[in-house]
Order: C-alpha cells, then sequence, then structure tokens
C-alpha cells in the first residue's frame, strides 16, 4: 500500500491519505477483495509493479513474500524518490545497513527508526522475542544463556495452505517445528549486537511451536545467567517501555487473547532459581506486521506514535 503521508488505515483521516493499494488482481476494488473494508474505501487496486506507482507518494508498504522485495525495492526507490519505504519481509532485515536499511524495531531503536527511509520491520517471533529479552541486554545485564519456548497462531503462516501451517491440520494439535533453526534467530541475534555493544552476546536456544490459535505468539523467554540472577530487571523493563504507549508490563502472566487485534505487547518479568522469566504476548498480523510498519511510519513522519492504532482487543 501508498500514501501521500503517513498511514495507519485504510481510509482518509486528518493525518493519512491512502492513494494506491496494489495486488495482483489489479482493477477489482479494495474492498471486493477485502470485504471488511466495505465503506471505508472506493480504491481500485493497482499493479503490483513499481512503474504502476504515484511517482509522489510519502510512503511505500512492501507486503510481499520473502525473496520479493530485494528485487523490486530499487525501482520503487527510482520511481518514488522521496517515498520512505516500509518492507514487512524478511529481505533486508540482517545486513543491509550499508545500503540504507534501519532493522525497525520501534521501542528499542527508536532514534534510528524515525530517521530512517528504510526500514526493514522485523518478523512477528523476533518482535516477542526481542520485547521480551533487549531490556536487558541494554541495561548490560546479559545472560550466558536464552532459552525461547514460543507459541504461534496459524495467521502467522499466510493465506496460502501448506500441509504444516494450513489452520485445518493444526486444529486440536501442537507441534514444534524448525526447531534450533528457525529464520528469525539471525534478525534476534543481530539485534542483540547492537543493544549489548562489546560485551558477549548469549546463546539461543530457539523453539517454535505451532498452536491451535489463528492469531497471537505468545514467547517464553529463560534469561540464564551465571550465578543469581541480577537485581533490577523487573525495573529495567518498566524503564525501557516507559514512554511506549504499546508495551504494558504486567504483575501477572499475560493472556494473549488481550492483545488479539491490536499493536500491543503484554510482558510479565518473573526470577526464579537463577532463572529470569519474561513472557511477551502479542498479535502476529498487527504487532508481529502490520501495526509495527505503521508504528515504524509514525515515527518517521513526526506523528504520535500510537496514530491510526488506537485499538481494542477483540476480546472475547
Amino acid at each position: 500500500m501508498a500514501a501521500r503521508s503517513c498511514c495507519g488505515c485504510c481510509c482518509s483521516t486528518p493525518e493519512v491519505e491512502l492513494v494506491q493499494a496494489t495486488s495482483r488482481e489489479p482493477g477489482r476494488r479494495l474492498d471486493q477483495v477485502q470485504p471488511g473494508l466495505r465503506g471505508l474505501t472506493e480504491l481500485v487496486l493497482s499493479p503490483s509493479e513499481p512503474a504502476a506507482l504515484d511517482p509522489d507518494l510519502d510512503a511505500v508498504f512492501l507486503a510481499l513474500p520473502h525473496g520479493s522485495s530485494g528485487a523490486l525495492a530499487p525501482a520503487i526507490r527510482e520511481r518514488c524518490p522521496r517515498a520512505r519505504l516500509y518492507d514487512l519481509a524478511q529481505d533486508f532485515r540482517v545486513g543491509w545497513e550499508s545500503e540504507g536499511w534501519t532493522y525497525g524495531q520501534p521501542e528499542l531503536f527508536r532514534e534510528a527508526v524515525a530517521a530512517a527511509r528504510q526500514v526493514a520491520c522485523p518478523g512477528c517471533f523476533a518482535t516477542a522475542i526481542l520485547l521480551a529479552t533487549g531490556p536487558a541486554l541494554r541495561a548490560g545485564l546479559c545472560p550466558r544463556h536464552i532459552v525461547v519456548d514460543a507459541k504461534t497462531g496459524s495467521s502467522g503462516s499466510g493465506a496460502s495452505p501448506k500441509p504444516l501451517t494450513h489452520h485445518p491440520l493444526r486444529e486440536a494439535t501442537v507441534k514444534a517445528y524448525k526447531v534450533f533453526e528457525h529464520q528469525h534467530e539471525a534478525e534476534i541475534q543481530a539485534a542483540w549486537g547492537r543493544l549489548a555493544g562489546p560485551r558477549p552476546l548469549p546463546a539461543l536456544s530457539f523453539v517454535p511451536q505451532s498452536v491451535p490459535l489463528v492469531r497471537g505468539i505468545y514467547a517464553c523467554c529463560y534469561l540464564v545467567f551465571e550465578g543469581e540472577s541480577p537485581a533490577g530487571l523487573e525495573a529495567a523493563y518498566r524503564e525501557t517501555f516507559a514512554g511506549s504507549p504499546f508495551v504494558r508490563v504486567l504483575a501477572e502472566p499475560p493472556n494473549v487473547a488481550e492483545v488479539r487485534g491490536t499493536n500491543n505487547a503484554d510482558l510479565f518479568v518473573r526470577e526464579h532459581c537463577g532463572v529470569t522469566l519474561v513472557i511477551a504476548a502479542i498479535d502476529n498480523l498487527v504487532r508481529g506486521a502490520a501495526g509495527q510498519a505503521v508504528q515504524c511510519m509514525n515515527l518517521g513522519f513526526g506523528l504520535p506514535e500510537d496514530c491510526g492504532l488506537r485499538l481494542a482487543a477483540l476480546l472475547p
């Protein structure tokens, strides 16, 4: 999607004007492809080609299959020279800093995201895990090992059904997959390196699991220190997120249903027997994808960080 100013929704607001939406089905109305937008837009879909974009755009979102953005981004920059680019795929998340791409985790890298003209938005698992671990590393409280047990809903796998991700096939079951080799590990460790500076990075052991949810990620992150857990960890989390409109540090474990459909992230911090547990609950489609991209764009255009994202949970 593309906007002439910072946009967070599919209709005009005082701050935004959504002027184009592209698709592999050009010529159809957007609300025909997405019936939930009836009454909110009259846009007709444009071709998913750089040449079809309005050259005066201020912002462009790339919501493409992994591996597609890399080929298209240079042509989009040439076609829309004043536009800020926000890529939701994994193409530019690691190793593209020299090409002008910034890793778009807003709470941990707010100033860099605000200044960036090309933002690689984090993956959904990476978002939850970095919110749950980043404040400790930023505060210099580096564990030697972080073990992550994270569950995800079926919507994180995209719209195309696959044998291991199609919701009817994962209903009423739980299954681990990509054990110790998930693609988000590289971006997590790269972000840890920026937060920890010269200090040694913790080892990462990450076990993702598919569960019979449609939306949501629930990440239990175990921070294992040498000896006892350092004092002040929960305070470091509260201080890190004190100015964030979306991150809530709770006194009890979060419920993923209470963030569903929102850009919020609920955290819980508890120490036990030398291990600090941090739980993060997010919606994988909003906080883990589109909503976080809008949050990054709000920062880039100097708008309130929660513009277009003041959303109540879809509960019940």
